[in-house]
């Protein structure tokens, strides 16, 4: 059994000159001089670090824990490049925006990690490899090979694996030198492996941090080593966006045997157990929690009891022990670029294509969309109580790309096709009753029930990718064709060629038409959205 991960893929690399345009003026920074560790100091472990040869080199210690040389300085948006060798059997990585601060697990590094997987034994773990055809790869066939993914290290495990991109996994020269390029810029860090793209992560929960170079833990008493040199930055500026306050419990969990959802609901936490993250509408059991300290949350139900300790999730049924780790899923089609056809709605920088909705008449614009919060990093945000905001173009057939956010409070937003036809936003991660996240949401006729819940938990980017086709009528003003309604959420479908027949609510006030406005919805509660265009047939 294994579940299915999804990805961004290769063709989601693209320039980010919009938000940052001065990173072609900004000239290239030495970060090691070739001589001396001057702005670099230790933190963590007991593996040594010195210079040779005008190479920072890090050489292991048996049982020592991991051990980090990190930058003095701190970086939030920046390109970083370096070239590393390192020896087989001993796992390193690149930290970046990383911190390491006593009130967190005692002053343990933490942050985003660029991997350094140099092992060559088979692997036969999960998730599972997959080649580029979409076939799976037989468990020990071949290395796991994940140079250059990225991993949240002493938080929430990996981020992005390298399983779906085995350009990426083959890149990596054993025991040679490696050139790893890191660009990180507002939500976005890309990686490439000997200019082979690698990871393309969409994550806010770090804006600025230290560079770290790691010397993973071993048991091992044979001394390795790992080698870096030509280590230079492009440092393009603090990152305004501040330091988001994720709940590192909430999300999926996984073990070979067993899965669950971690939610909260009522202001209480809860688990459902799952045979697969797919079949997430008919648990095995639910379980509450029951007991919450500083240390450990027990939970109990349907004759199961569970216990989170350590950043793992222990569950026990009839004497029967199962130990889930965390793991991070991404949509499909997350931070897709859009094609050269595209109407970009917007990039990141400004809501010049949209205005601020006129109350009660949902196909008038009453000035600009001040009433939307610009945030720094690529977003925008619903002002509770500040209203709509609509396109100021009309469109009648096309297909939708949107990147939305919830932010841990109960949400009800949307995004209103033609101002009409209602695809809703709302939290339905892990929830079992009531229509779910991406529901058609004033359709009373044909009902649409039994659709997946494919919400991603909160703080997570999501994606709606929607085709739509407007209704036609006839020259007298008689509707001849229904509307068309594909949508999928986070590259899951939802509905194919759906054909509302009678509408409710905003539709059936405005009355169907052939074209009009995009609307994002203000409905009393704060959520985000990046990365908006359009594409029209």
């Amino acid at each position: 059994m294994y579940i299915k991960i999804l990805v961004s893929v290769l063709i989601l690399f693209c320039n980010h000159s919009l938000i940052f345009p001065q990173s072609k003026d900004v000239k290239w920074e030495n970060l090691f001089d070739g001589k001396t560790l001057n702005g670099w100091r230790q933190i963590n472990g007991k593996a040594k670090f010195f210079v040779e040869n005008g190479m920072i080199v890090g050489e292991s210690v048996p049982n020592s824990p991991n051990s980090f040389l990190c930058t003095e300085k701190s970086f939030g948006n920046f390109i970083l490049e370096l070239d590393f060798k390192v020896d087989e059997g001993l796992n390193s990585g690149i930290q970046i925006r990383s911190k390491s601060i006593l009130e967190y697990q005692n002053g343990r590094v933490h942050g985003y990690q660029v991997e350094i997987d140099p092992s060559q034994s088979p692997y036969s773990g999960y998730p599972p490899n997959f080649k580029d055809n979409g076939q799976m790869v037989s468990p020990g066939a071949e290395p796991r090979c994940w140079t250059g993914g990225i991993y949240d290290e002493g938080r929430r495990g990996w981020l992005f694996d390298l399983t779906h991109n085995e350009k990426a996994r083959l890149a990596f020269k054993p025991n040679q030198w490696n050139n790893i390029r890191i660009e990180a810029i507002g939500d976005v860090i890309k990686t490439w492996i000997n200019d082979i793209p690698a990871a393309n992560l969409v994550d806010g929960m770090t804006p600025n941090g230290f560079i770290g170079l790691q010397v993973h833990a071993t048991e091992e008493h044979k001394p390795m080593r790992v080698y870096f040199k030509n280590i230079r930055i492009k440092d393009l500026g603090y990152n305004d966006s501040p330091e988001e306050n994720y709940n590192l419990l909430l999300g999926d969990w996984y073990s070979r045997n067993l899965c669950a959802q971690l939610y909260v609901k009522d202001e209480n936490y809860f688990i459902n157990i799952l045979n697969t993250l797919e079949d997430n509408l008919n648990p095995i059991a639910v379980l509450k929690c029951f007991y919450n300290s500083k240390d450990s949350l027990l939970f109990e139900g349907n004759g199961w009891k569970g216990k989170i300790f350590n950043s793992r999730l222990q569950l026990i049924n009839s004497n029967k022990k199962y130990e889930l780790r965390h793991i991070v899923r991404h949509s499909s089609t997350l931070n897709a670029q859009p094609p050269n056809n595209a109407i970009i709605l917007f990039d990141g920088v400004n809501l010049d294509s949209w205005g601020k909705q006129k109350p009660k008449d949902w196909l008038t614009i009453e000035g600009a969309a001040t009433n939307w919060k610009l945030i720094p990093g690529g977003k925008i945000e619903a002002v509770p109580g500040n209203g709509s905001i609509i396109t100021k173009k009309n469109f009648k057939d096309f297909k939708l790309h949107a990147e939305f956010r919830l932010l841990g409070k109960p949400t009800n937003g949307g995004i209103y096709l033609l101002s009409r036809y209602e695809v809703n936003i709302k939290d339905s991660y892990g929830q079992l009753s009531g229509e779910p996240c991406a529901a058609l949401g004033n359709i009373a006729e044909p009902p649409i029930k039994n659709i997946p819940n494919a919400a991603l938990p909160p703080f997570q980017w999501q994606t709606l990718d929607i085709e739509f086709k407007a209704p036609r009528f006839d020259a007298n003003g008689n509707k001849i064709q229904n509307a068309r309604i594909t949508t999928y959420l986070n590259g899951i479908k939802l509905y194919e060629n759906i054909e509302p027949v009678k509408l409710k609510g905003a539709a059936t006030r405005l009355g169907e038409a052939e074209s009009g406005p995009i609307m994002l919805q203000e409905h009393g509660t704060e959520y985000q959205f990046r990365n908006i265009w359009i594409v029209e047939y």
